[in-house]
């Protein structure tokens, strides 16, 4: 064991004192690997927190959501307290039943009103939950008695934003929702639990609505033991009594079980696995240009080896002694690597899409993330040590020592080697570059979607209206009504509407009726636009036929409705003009309903509604006093100006303050912002980081190929001089040398569209509006390779074409 620790620190020493005679050669080849490693740490470090590691809560894998799956296309979610109730008092799969909501909860008393993220929880989620507060204690059983005290606990996020971290925050009272409530704790940073800023206690009671709470969402843990297949025999006689007492049209159905993960999955975890796998190429790209490098060098050290071997080591030791130099290369890459990673890791969290992952995910270089570095590193250094290593093994040390240093000896065994890995680094390029050019030109694509209007001079904001103060439809439509009247009035505006969202991005939809039209399909969806009667002008909605709806049909609250194209083609006989439909999802169990029959008065052109790269739904066009907004809760105000969207803020906030002084305004923005933010950022992510990955990895390639034929011209100089002494002239020796690299270029470039061909086929959820065997991409990447390919073997065939024959005949 000694004399084997001595050895290996003598191939330490050796190896640093190499290293450091070729500092060219170390730098490069650090670099490289640093490169590749690096890019792999920072998206194994976003996958970890993203995918792998995302909640901080106790055994998230037990805790499960449900809801139903019919067979007529209905979905049912158990969501109101009732149901709570119900399937708490009769499942026996359920250690506990934990139900939370997503409510707006106003904080007033302390100036201008504002609108905070409430979640409502019942008194047991913290403790199921299972994570301790930062400060003071979380809600508990005691909190839900009759005569306990109001209290609230406090979400990190908004402890620090508001109160700037302060400890002595706990016992201090806050007025939410008109009721005074002290708080009792602050949570951790991560847990986000629904994203709240505060989280208030509530009870509930058959037939009560309390706290203003009319829908939750509910999960359970399974008790021990208890298998999926076990929890859907419990609930299925359970669930199947509470849609028979809602008279849903179900007769057969599958109860859907989603642990915690499955739950709130982030959206761009696709993405982000796509990723990793083009970093894992530009890594291998890394790798195969380390390793010519390293075979290389062990080529021009043939003589040294062969001296070793003749003094008496043997292969295993010739073997360790290259392995050693290999490994020294790659912790060096590794340290670096995670330096770059941790300088890289702030730039891609800087452009990560908003609301694409848990609110709970913490994306740092936390320990996994380094020993997976580290394994990743030591992989690599093996990797690219084994070819030299190999080589070295197989060496005649009588034909080594005589050819060493000498005329062209070995140089096409050699030279096939680096070849190979040539090609294989331009083909992994060309991989990476073909899934580049097609994010590119989606993104391009959804950029030059119509929206309608000129993004940059809308500017929308959201309305939540407290249901306290604003509790009928009348109420909240009379608001409404007098805030166009008095925000026409803004010097500078041109028009003014409301919607219940912003197109494309639709919030709210029901499901559709067509009575009497027995050729629709028996299960239809539609997207309900609640609007006042500027918005089709202002957002350059084209009618098709019949009219709009005017500003009577609005204050009347009449049951007319505009369709879109979408919608008027499921009408089989004579068009949709004068014909009825329903709109059940428009009803709010907790109010009188609104009517859900409409007739239709127009048809107007089809425009995005759910996003920018998803097909449009048929979609209904209905007066906004009809709903009032109660069942989406909030109207979204529309503006457009003669200058700029951002002068109409604070003349529009003065005229909503002037009707009601304690209405908050929330979500001020351009529709550029809403598109940016919501419609291009996941294309963005992508474009950015693969183009990036994709440059690094034609880099890598282009170096790897003039190495290679920079070498290549090296181990000729004699073949050259020789060529030139017999009447070869400098375009001969150019062409020659350029054909050499021109070869390696071809085959690689061949077998990387034969892998692109097979490989985009796994990018389909990442491109848009492109098909995956798109020609401009291949085409633009195969100029691209070609250009930068025949510029890295310009230098080495330029030097080649101006050797001296005479000094190149007495090159050793």
């Amino acid at each position: 064991m000694f004399t084997w620790l001595e050895q290996v620190f003598q191939d330490l020493r050796f190896s640093t004192r190499n290293f450091s005679k070729t500092p060219g050669f170390a730098a490069a080849a650090v670099l490289s690997l640093a490169l590749g490693i690096g890019a792999t740490t920072a998206i194994f470090s976003v996958i970890y927190g993203v995918i792998i590691d995302p909640f901080p809560y106790s055994h998230p894998e037990t805790l499960y959501s449900f809801m139903v799956n019919g067979d007529r296309g209905v979905f049912f979610f158990p969501d109101t307290p009732d149901q709570y109730i119900e399937i708490a008092e009769r499942n026996r799969v359920f250690s506990d039943l934990v139900a939370s909501t997503i409510s707006d909860v106003f904080w007033t008393g302390t100036g201008e009103p504002r609108r905070l993220r409430g979640n409502f929880v019942t008194v047991n989620t913290f403790r199921v939950m299972g994570v301790k507060p930062l400060l003071g204690r979380y809600i508990d059983a005691g909190d839900g008695k009759p005569e306990a005290q109001a209290v609230a606990v406090l979400g990190y996020k908004f402890w620090m934003r508001q109160f700037g971290g302060d400890p002595a925050v706990l016992g201090r009272t806050l007025r939410l929702n008109d009721k005074v409530r002290t708080v009792i704790g602050v949570m951790p940073k991560r847990f986000m639990w629904r994203g709240a800023d505060v989280y208030l206690p509530v009870v509930f009671k058959r037939g009560q609505f309390a706290e203003d709470v009319h829908q939750i969402f509910m999960m359970g843990r399974l008790k021990p033991g208890v298998t999926e297949a076990e929890a859907r025999v419990d609930l299925h006689p359970i669930l199947a009594g509470l849609m028979m007492r809602d008279h849903l049209p179900v007769t057969k159905f599958s109860i859907v079980l989603r642990n915690f993960y499955e739950t709130f999955p982030s959206s761009i975890r696709k993405p982000l696995w796509t990723l990793f796998g083009a970093v894992s190429l530009l890594l291998l790209i890394a790798c195969t240009n380390v390793s010519s490098l390293m075979l290389t060098r062990a080529a021009a050290r043939g003589r040294e080896m062969a001296l070793r071997a003749a003094l008496g080591a043997g292969r295993g030791r010739v073997i360790r002694q290259l392995l050693t130099e290999s490994a020294l290369i790659g912790i060096a890459a590794c340290v670096l690597g995670v330096i770059l990673a941790y300088l890289g890791l702030h730039a891609i969290l800087s452009i990560v899409p908003p609301d694409t992952i848990p609110d709970e995910s913490e994306v740092t270089l936390n320990v996994p993330v380094l020993v997976f570095s580290v394994l990743v590193s030591l992989l690599a250094a093996f990797l690219l040590g084994l070819a030299p290593a190999l080589q070295a093994a197989r060496t005649n040390v009588a034909e080594a020592l005589k050819s060493a240093g000498r005329g062209v000896s070995g140089v096409f065994r050699e030279g096939r080697i680096r070849g190979f890995f040539v090609v294989v680094e331009v083909a992994l390029a060309m991989i990476l570059l073909v899934g580049a050019s097609l994010v590119i030109r989606t993104l391009l694509q959804l950029e030059q979607v119509h929206v309608g209007v000129q993004p940059d001079q809308v500017l929308t904001m959201v309305l939540p209206l407290p249901e306290r103060r604003y509790p009928t439809r009348e109420a909240r439509n009379a608001f409404f009504l007098q805030l166009l009247d008095r925000a026409s009035e803004v010097p500078g505006l041109r028009t003014v509407a409301l919607n219940s969202f912003v197109h494309p991005f639709a919030n709210f939809g029901s499901r559709l009726v067509l009575p009497g039209n027995a050729g629709a399909p028996p299960n239809l969806e539609a997207v309900v636009s609640q609007i006042s009667s500027g918005y089709p002008e202002m957002v350059g909605l084209r009618l098709m036929r019949g009219r709009l709806l005017t500003p009577d049909d609005v204050r009347g609250a009449q049951k007319l409705a505009v369709v879109n194209e979408k919608l008027a083609k499921l009408f089989t006989k004579g068009g949709a003009l004068g014909e009825m439909i329903q709109l059940p999802g428009i009803e709010d169990s907790s109010h009188p309903k609104p009517a859900e029959s409409f007739q239709i008065v127009g048809v107007v052109s089809d425009e995005h509604n759910i996003g920018l790269q998803r097909e449009t739904l048929p979609e209904a066009y209905i007066p906004f006093t009809t709903t009032g907004y109660l069942e989406s809760g909030s109207a979204t105000l529309l503006a457009t100006s003669n200058t700029s969207a951002a002068s109409l803020i604070k003349p529009l906030e003065a005229k909503l303050q002037a009707i009601d002084p304690d209405q908050p305004v929330m979500e001020v923005r351009t529709m550029r912002q809403m598109l940016d933010a919501w419609g291009y950022s996941e294309p963005r992510f992508s474009v950015f980081l693969f183009s990036i990955f994709a440059g690094l990895g034609l880099l890598l390639a282009a170096l790897g190929i003039y190495s290679v034929i920079n070498y290549s011209v090296v181990r000729q100089t004699q073949e050259i001089g020789v060529r030139m002494a017999l009447g070869a002239q400098r375009p001969d020796i150019l062409k020659m040398i350029l054909w050499s690299g021109l070869k390696l270029l071809l085959v690689g470039a061949a077998v990387g569209l034969a892998g692109s061909l097979s490989l985009t086929r796994l990018l389909r959820g990442m491109i848009w509006g492109v098909s995956p065997f798109d020609p401009i991409s291949f085409i633009a990447v195969l100029i691209a390779i070609f250009v930068i390919g025949l510029l890295a073997c310009a230098h080495p065939a330029l030097r080649a074409s101006r050797v001296d024959p005479m000094t190149a005949l007495r090159y050793e």
